[in-house]
């Protein structure tokens, strides 16, 4: 299980979207996909269930979800411990109305990922 796959897969559930993962990620979709499959392969259940445009993710990626974010904390912590600096971690939890989340969230998220990769949203707190 490589680390990579595991920030890739971080980025599909928080995101719930394969192509605003990718630009995030600044990848193609193609390899966010690959990546994941790499993930379900490995552990030989799915991750995500998919449902036409939507996705959710399914126990195994729920059960994931929870070792990839203490596997990622644990190597920004072991970063910051060998070059001297401290990243920002935790979770937070976002309560806004569904016009203002819709339109604004995706993107404010996004910026908000790349400079905070350890702060992570409570999905089922984020109410849109």
């Amino acid at each position: 299980m490589e680390l990579r796959n595991l920030k890739a897969f971080l980025t599909v559930a928080r995101l719930l979207n394969f192509r605003k993962a990718a630009e995030m990620l600044n990848y193609a979709q193609s390899s966010v996909s690959a990546q994941i499959r790499i993930l379900e392969e490995e552990l030989g259940k799915s991750l995500f269930q998919r449902m036409g445009r939507a996705i959710v993710l399914t126990d195994a990626g729920q059960e994931l979800l929870q070792y990839a974010q203490k596997i990622t904390a644990l190597e920004q912590e072991a970063m910051g411990a060998v070059t001297g600096t401290k990243s920002r971690q935790g979770r937070i939890s976002l309560r806004i109305p569904q016009t203002i989340g819709s339109c604004f969230l995706p993107d404010i998220l996004a910026g908000f990922y790349k400079d905070h990769p350890n702060v992570d949203f409570n999905p089922a707190c984020v109410t849109l």
